[in-house]
């Protein structure tokens, strides 16, 4: 698993298909899904989770964020004022 993922980080054709199918497959998915609910109630659910996402990426990288940022001495630090 570990070999897979090194290669996944290295080689950007396997990537750019991996996100292909990967978008492919939840089209199909929100179809399947938007046939049995009403649109409005699968637009609900799709918009809360694509959220949910964006906010896990966004918030639990902050850490990893913040020792990039250290190693810039003219990037804004947390909490300092500019």
């Amino acid at each position: 698993m570990a070999h897979f993922l090194t290669l996944l980080q290295e080689n950007n054709l396997l990537s750019t298909v991996l996100r292909l199918l990967l978008a492919a497959v939840l089209s199909l998915a929100i179809g399947a899904l938007g046939e049995v609910l009403d649109y409005r109630l699968c637009m609900t659910i799709c918009g809360l989770t694509t959220m949910l996402v964006c906010w896990l990426t966004v918030f639990l990288r902050r850490r990893q964020v913040q020792q990039v940022l250290a190693g810039r001495p003219n990037a804004a630090q947390p909490g300092v004022p500019q």
